[in-house]
């Protein structure tokens, strides 16, 4: 005989995992490594992007330019540097 399986046993773990709180984002603990890994070769001092992502006073005032560049489906840098480059067919 198979037995039926009552509807609130498989939700009631998601529901627990759902209500845990989120950590808070960071400039030092998450941003600050995304951008050093991301955005830093070209957008640093003495390069010839328009301004430097080095540190949290330099990246503020660029938070919303940044929040809707990384929103297109490919940054206009690269875009830009894909055409002069050339790859092996």
């Amino acid at each position: 005989m198979v037995r039926a399986v009552p509807l609130l046993w498989f939700p009631v773990p998601l529901l627990w995992f759902a209500a845990l709180p989120l950590p808070a984002v960071t400039y030092h603990q998450q941003v600050a490594r995304i951008l050093a890994d991301h955005c830093q070769t070209c957008h640093r001092a003495g390069e010839a992007t328009p301004m430097p992502l080095t540190s949290y006073s330099e990246v503020r005032p660029w938070a919303k330019a940044i929040k809707e560049a990384v929103a297109e489906p490919a940054h206009a840098a690269l875009a830009r540097r894909s055409r002069h480059r050339t790859f092996p067919q």
